[in-house]
């Protein structure tokens, strides 16, 4: 999915009882060096163990896949990222003083 964030910050959360691989690709329609997209799952955690983790580099573009435990995340747009080295935001930094718009996607396999 092509995600503009030009306006306000936005939240995607993941499938909550995705079946092994099942893959979700998001991708920068404008800039998220502006306004980041944070990436949230709710039962199922990320492959470092968290349940979140903010997308923030212009043009970039990710795929979140299903294994059976975990989410792995694999970066589509800059081979030399490695993406289990990405930091992910604590929960403080969310807050209602945040604009944030939430839009959960239906599962793609």
């Amino acid at each position: 999915m092509l995600i503009d964030t030009s306006i306000a910050p936005i939240s995607i959360t993941l499938p909550s009882d995705p079946t092994p691989g099942t893959s979700v690709l998001i991708a920068d329609a404008n800039n998220f060096s502006v306004n980041s997209v944070t990436v949230l799952s709710a039962t199922i955690p990320f492959q470092n163990g968290l349940n979140q983790f903010e997308l923030t580099v212009k043009g970039s573009s990710y795929e979140f896949v299903y294994n059976g435990s975990a989410w792995n995340v694999f970066t589509t747009s800059l081979p030399s990222v490695k993406i289990s080295d990405l930091d992910t935001i604590p929960e403080n930094n969310i807050s209602a003083d945040n604009i944030l718009t939430t839009y959960t996607p239906s599962i793609m396999t």
